[in-house]
């Protein structure tokens, strides 16, 4: 079964940041040319308001199960570490949720995917809309 962004009939799609919590651990990532990229280190699907996050219906990330033991400056840390990231792109990853993946290569530098960079997730496998070189790197 294949998953994408469908249109809501209010020119939105469903799929921005709905893909990314059918995204999991270790899938293999291929960009838009069949190419692998990687696997799934791991997904963080992104803020919410407080209301939101009070009501339940926030997003949060994948690997939580109902611990609390992540804060917010341990996710953001967990992300970052090691980057040399411009706030304004920090920002965004964190506003929209993103995948990050570990880069095949010895020496490749991990990639951050935003949820509209996903063409599909099916399987065991995320496909991308994008080629590799278009991601932002760590």
């Amino acid at each position: 079964m294949t998953y994408g962004p469908t249109d809501t009939g209010a020119g939105m799609t469903t799929g921005d940041r709905g893909i990314l919590s059918r995204v999991k651990e270790d899938m293999e990532v291929y960009d838009v040319n069949g190419e692998h990229v990687g696997e799934v280190e791991w997904v963080y699907l992104g803020e919410a308001s407080q209301g939101a996050i009070d009501a339940g219906t926030g997003p949060r990330t994948v690997s939580e199960t109902g611990s609390t033991a992540d804060t917010f400056v341990d996710v953001v840390a967990r992300a970052f570490d090691d980057d040399d990231l411009p706030d304004t792109v920090r920002s965004r990853l964190l506003m929209n949720g993103f995948i990050r993946i570990d880069a095949d290569g010895l020496f490749a530098a991990d990639r951050f995917v935003m949820p509209d960079q996903i063409a599909s997730v099916s399987g065991d496998r995320v496909m991308l809309n994008v080629r590799r070189d278009e991601l932002i790197r760590d």
